[in-house]
């Protein structure tokens, strides 16, 4: 890829997370945290949390995908994760996810924020490829240190947080 598509794919990228941000701040101040405007708050019967891996996973934890330190890219195995995870959402097609991002081993915080944030708007390209509607999924980017699990993941859940 090209540096100035590279550029325009990244700028794309933010755009669509300064969107999904701004979205989720409307809902929190609407009184619904986390939730999108629209978004069915009852639970949904298909949309339950994938314990296959790890039994001691968080509460609502739809999917995790693991990432090599300092790596964006998915993995084959990421790949056929959120290919299941697509079917799924596809199946109910009012529901709508968080993908949250973390990134920290031998980082600074700055390199950290960017490799999480380029997990995640990976994640979210997926999903999108895979026929799932950008406003359906939140964007969220974080080090390390802010969240229990392995550093080097992307959780995606329901209902967003």
């Amino acid at each position: 890829m090209s540096g100035a598509a590279e550029r325009a794919r990244l700028a794309a990228g933010i755009l669509g997370l300064a969107l999904g941000l701004a979205a989720w701040s409307a809902a929190a101040e609407s009184g619904a945290p986390g939730m999108k405007p629209g978004l069915a708050a009852a639970p949904l019967p298909g949309l339950k949390p994938d314990r296959s891996a790890d039994g001691a996973r968080a509460p609502g934890l739809l999917a995790r995908v693991d990432f090599a330190p300092q790596e964006m890219e998915l993995t084959q195995t990421g790949q056929e994760t959120l290919a299941k995870l697509a079917e799924r959402l596809k199946r109910e097609p009012e529901s709508g996810v968080a993908i949250v991002a973390y990134a920290g081993a031998g980082a600074t915080a700055k390199s950290a924020r960017r490799i999480s944030l380029g997990r995640a708007l990976a994640v979210r390209s997926f999903l999108i490829e895979r026929g799932i509607a950008r406003g359906r999924m939140t964007v969220r980017a974080f080090e390390a240190s802010a969240g229990g699990g392995p550093a080097e993941r992307v959780d995606i859940l329901w209902p967003p947080r």
